[in-house]
């Protein structure tokens, strides 16, 4: 199993309710540095809130820590955009 220092993993909340397909979930970022990887590896983590299903979603990686917080911001700012990446991802499970 991997271990990460602190300095080398970020976690953000994006939202505590985003809906696709008539279920709800909360939404995080997580970016952590990984070998093989160039700056930090981000995924979209969705976990269920009246169940147990969840989704992941994979982004680009990305330089930085600062550059990770900005996009966690971006996200943040467009509960429409995270809606439609977990519809997506649910349609394709």
């Amino acid at each position: 199993m991997a271990r990460y220092r602190k300095s080398d993993a970020l976690e953000v909340r994006l939202a505590d309710e985003v809906e696709a397909e008539g279920r709800r979930f909360t939404a995080d970022l997580a970016a952590k540095k990984a070998t093989g990887v160039p700056g930090f590896r981000m995924t979209l983590a969705f976990l269920e809130i009246d169940g147990s299903g969840s989704a992941f979603v994979d982004l680009e990686p990305v330089p930085g820590r600062e550059e990770a917080r900005r996009r966690a911001e971006e996200l943040r700012a467009d509960p429409a955009r995270l809606a439609g990446i977990l519809a997506d991802r649910l349609a394709r499970s």
